[in-house]
């Protein structure tokens, strides 16, 4: 874990904002709080080498002081006021890991469903009396 006072925290900001600054003016975050981890993970560029993972709770809890704070330069995109309120507990953008529950979810229904259609398939065609042929093709999707 890595332990910065506040002023060690302004020093590395003041260094990596222009930067983040400019990758933001090209490619704009999604909202304050994915341009706020951005910052965090460009002033982690500077302490450690990039392979090594930042935990999570380092990372917003730099977030967190950073946003209120870190007297950002007038370019920065988003309002103190902006950062707070992504910061605060509950806020949506605060819980990034409900996006990858519902892949995960759908993935694993993407996973079954061959094997669901298959057995629903086999079961419809064997249980068919008059021996229909399986459709297939866009014609047989628009049933």
């Amino acid at each position: 874990m890595v332990s910065l006072t506040k002023a060690e925290i302004d020093t590395l900001a003041q260094r990596v904002e222009p930067e983040v600054t400019r990758w933001l003016a090209e490619e704009p975050a999604k909202n304050a709080l994915e341009a706020l981890l951005l910052m965090v993970q460009a002033i982690y560029a500077l302490l450690q080498p990039p392979e090594l993972p930042v935990p999570y709770k380092e990372m917003v809890e730099l977030a967190q002081t950073l946003a209120q704070g870190y007297d950002f330069a007038i370019t920065w995109p988003y309002t103190r006021e902006q950062m707070e309120a992504a910061m605060s507990p509950g806020h949506p953008d605060l819980r990034p890991n409900i996006p990858d529950e519902h892949i995960l979810f759908v993935a694993g229904e993407v996973e079954e469903r061959p094997t669901k259609c298959a057995t629903r398939v086999l079961k419809s065609s064997s249980s068919s009396a008059e021996g229909n042929s399986l459709r297939t093709g866009p014609k047989a999707q628009k049933r």
